[in-house]
């Protein structure tokens, strides 16, 4: 380790430094961390790009990373196209730095950028659980997995509250059968689902814990704090409950407040809030606010690009959901689909999607359509800038998922064709006159010899053998 200080020490004083270091979290001797206490005391190494490699199950590496100015900080194993993504974006973002006057040294800039989200660091720390998350919204399933992942925690994931009474049922049915896969230790549920809500799911839960006297810890997420939420979390049998976006230091927070709860604590919710129907979002409001939104993931640039790409890919199929709702005057499938968007685009720090989303929700949680057409508009305009915002990010372009009238996805749709293409251009025989000829030829065999010119196979031969004769005189 001493050697590499060395060599980093001897670029910089050369005027030809290192632009980006990669090290290991945690190795003999030295850790990454300490060696990145040695770089960052030398004032002439303090551009220096650091990208931090460490196993699952550390939750303090995250605080630590933050305190020592590191640029991103990845889960081993690392995929090659999250490295290579980690790296560009940690170069550019230096780059960018470099440029500008108030940017300040790569501490000071993950510092400003973390201080929004919480002033202080909590220094305590959970062991390794086994969870049970249960979310309806791909994007905000990905966001809790990969936070909850990069707490050293082991997920499985449901997707509405019947799946995961499934997956109970199934963990008990097994370990009455002598099976090692042990039981969840916590379970964090949505609310609001299709099939069986968050609510009716725990209830569900509680009934059945009566008879084997056994208790799981329920975190609810929802996407508001709304007056009677706390009523309805205990009524249900829920332990807490955190509001969506999620956050990676709140959710640990929440997480260990009901699997270690205070003496008298009881669920709570921070500024609870009457419905209304909010004004619509202002010309100039942020599109993407991107400190924030890397801050919440870790600095992970990776885990951004990657629900990016699913809530682009979605968005255009909540879009027309939306609009058909309008259409047919249905108002709770229009609060169902502006709530299941503006929870998507809450992930992004995208305040004029989601303020746009919230109109909706809020007109059909009142049901008072009146001006929604002219709100869905609206919502299609900020969606298209949060798309371009998100593309600057390295997603790509969205992928049509709206299904035709027979209900087949592009994607199969484009199977189905290619199929038919496949059909349809299979070579077929000709049927001109030189075709039919060359047919009946086949069907009708070889031509007869004319009379007196048939030679057998042992004719030919004898003329053969006497040609050679001739020849050899």
């Amino acid at each position: 380790m001493a050697d590499h200080l060395k060599e980093l020490s001897e670029a910089s004083r050369s005027g030809r430094p290192y632009t980006l270091l990669i090290s290991d979290g945690h190795m003999p001797e030295m850790d990454g961390f300490s060696l990145v206490e040695q770089v960052r005391r030398d004032a002439r190494m303090t551009p220096l790009s650091i990208i931090m490699l460490t196993s699952a199950g550390r939750s303090d590496d995250l605080e630590r990373c933050r305190r020592l100015g590191i640029a991103a900080h990845l889960i081993k194993p690392v995929k090659q196209s999250d490295l290579f993504d980690t790296i560009a974006d940690a170069v550019d973002r230096d780059r960018r730095g470099a440029s500008s006057a108030a940017a300040g040294s790569p501490g000071e800039r993950l510092h400003r950028a973390s201080k929004d989200e919480e002033s202080t660091a909590d220094a305590r720390s959970l062991r390794a659980l086994h969870v049970l998350l249960v979310e309806d919204n791909a994007v905000n399933r990905e966001v809790a997995t990969a936070l909850l992942e990069k707490q050293g925690h082991r997920v499985t994931a449901a997707v509405n509250g019947q799946e995961a009474l499934d997956a109970l049922d199934g963990i008990d049915a097994d370990n009455a059968n002598g099976g090692a896969k042990g039981g969840f230790d916590i379970v964090l549920m949505d609310v609001q689902m299709p099939v069986m809500g968050g609510y009716e799911a725990t209830a569900a839960i509680r009934s059945k814990e009566k008879a084997t006297g056994r208790h799981i810890p329920i975190l609810a997420m929802t996407a508001h704090a709304m007056e009677g939420d706390r009523e309805r979390c205990l009524a249900a049998g829920m332990d807490g409950y955190i509001a969506k976006p999620i956050r990676q230091e709140l959710l640990r927070d929440a997480m260990m407040e009901v699997l270690e709860p205070a003496a008298g604590s009881a669920p709570s919710a921070s500024n609870p809030q009457t419905p209304a129907i909010p004004d619509p979002p202002a010309a100039r409001t942020p599109v993407l606010d991107r400190t924030t939104l890397m801050t919440r993931m870790g600095n992970d640039i990776a885990l951004v690009r990657k629900i990016a790409r699913l809530f682009v890919e979605d968005c255009p199929g909540m879009l027309a959901r939306i609009r058909q709702a309008i259409a047919r005057g249905d108002a709770e499938a229009l609060r169902s689909e502006a709530h299941t968007l503006k929870g998507s685009a809450a992930n992004f720090v995208a305040p004029a999607t989601v303020a746009a989303a919230a109109r909706l929700e809020a007109q059909g949680r009142s049901g008072d359509l009146d001006g929604a057409k002219a709100a869905s508009d609206v919502l299609a305009r900020e969606l298209r800038r949060l798309v371009t915002a998100l593309g600057a990010l390295g997603v790509g372009s969205p992928r049509r998922t709206k299904r035709d009238a027979r209900g087949a996805k592009p994607k199969a749709r484009r199977a189905v064709k290619k199929t038919v293409r496949k059909t349809v251009k299979k070579p077929v025989k000709k049927t001109g006159t030189k075709t039919l000829k060359k047919t009946a030829k086949k069907r009708a065999g070889p031509k007869p010899s004319a009379p007196g010119r048939k030679r057998t196979n042992r004719a030919r031969s004898k003329s053969g053998a006497a040609r050679s004769r001739r020849r050899n005189r």
